[in-house]
């Protein structure tokens, strides 16, 4: 994340819209940004320059790095996770479905299967941090994973071969057919030029999938600057799926599918922020004896975000996007 910040709507680039001040309120700083909720496009694009030490201290999450667990059982989960991965890619839906209400499967399977990953596809996950995902999926059996984060300390390599490269997009070398932009699009200053730079490593048949907060939510219709997903000042360039499908466009993509990530905590989180409780002090317990300390209240506020999802008006969005090649492919 740089430190300049130009004015104007990230996706767009119009000036027209409303200023809000949301305050950052993960790890309780309260400081208040200045963000542009677009007029045209809908998408909300942080206005001041936020330097990276302030946005992401050392105990950021992205960048503690992930135990491997090791021994027998952990081999045989591996390899039990393994076949669950076949099966769960085959395409054929009575046998997947059977499968799947088995043994369950993440949500980026579907994804996987839509896009026609195997498990020699070359996947890339960008902006990766210490490879919490790619960790995953390598438990999985995906054989070719590439990692890059240009904001971990140095370069990591695991003891199962898992490498991750202190690396941008502008430094890849090599194609890939499924690139992974995983809660990272909403951390970038410029999302066209980050989703333009694909461009030299995606495959002619590749695919990326962005998944995002989305501001054409009830969450953030309902809560305002207190909604959770905000998070400011890290979410930078918050979309709607009109703005995305305008920076696509202009990079010489099309949206092939859309969907939705579950995120039952998408109102309770915001509920927290509208109490002036960040989640470093709900962490620590600090709403007990107040409105929210109450379990009847926070299961309410669940199921209410998942009939959100299901209704696909929930603050996560998945988006597959492939090169707009003219011909209907």
């Amino acid at each position: 994340m740089p430190e300049n910040k130009k004015e104007g709507c990230a996706f767009c680039g119009s000036a027209e819209g409303r200023v809000i001040f949301p305050k950052e309120m993960n790890f309780g700083t309260r400081k208040p940004y200045r963000y542009l909720d677009c007029a045209a496009c809908g998408g909300l694009s942080c206005q001041d320059e936020v330097p990276i030490a302030e946005a992401y201290p050392p105990e950021y999450f992205s960048f503690q790095k992930v135990a491997i667990r090791n021994g027998l059982a952990a081999d045989l989960q591996s390899v039990l996770r393994s076949i669950k991965t076949a099966l769960l890619l085959n395409r054929k839906a009575g046998f997947r479905k059977a499968v799947a209400a088995l043994f369950s499967e993440h949500y980026l399977f579907p994804w996987f299967r839509a896009a026609r990953v195997t498990k020699r596809s070359a996947i890339m996950d960008i902006g990766c941090g210490t490879g919490g995902l790619l960790l995953y999926l390598k438990d999985c059996g995906f054989e070719k994973l590439t990692g890059i984060d240009p904001y971990i300390p140095t370069d990591l390599v695991y003891a199962n071969g898992l490498s991750i490269q202190k690396e941008g997009l502008g430094e890849v070398e090599g194609k890939y057919d499924f690139l992974i932009f995983h809660h990272v699009f909403e951390h970038t200053p410029d999302p066209l030029a980050s989703i333009s730079k694909t461009g030299n490593i995606l495959k002619e048949d590749g695919h990326i999938l962005i998944i995002a907060p989305v501001a054409d939510c009830f969450a953030y219709r309902k809560y305002g600057v207190y909604w959770a997903s905000l998070d400011a000042p890290r979410h930078l360039a918050i979309p709607t799926k009109r703005s995305l499908q305008c920076v696509a466009e202009k990079a010489g993509l099309r949206i092939v599918a859309t969907g939705y990530v579950p995120n039952d905590r998408q109102l309770w989180n915001s509920e927290l922020f509208l109490a002036d409780i960040s989640m470093i002090e709900a962490d620590r317990g600090q709403f007990k004896g107040s409105a929210l300390d109450s379990k009847r209240r926070r299961r309410a506020l669940v199921a209410e975000a998942e009939r959100l999802d299901a209704r696909q008006e929930g603050d996560i969005a998945v988006f597959l996007l492939k090169r707009n090649l003219g011909d209907g492919r």
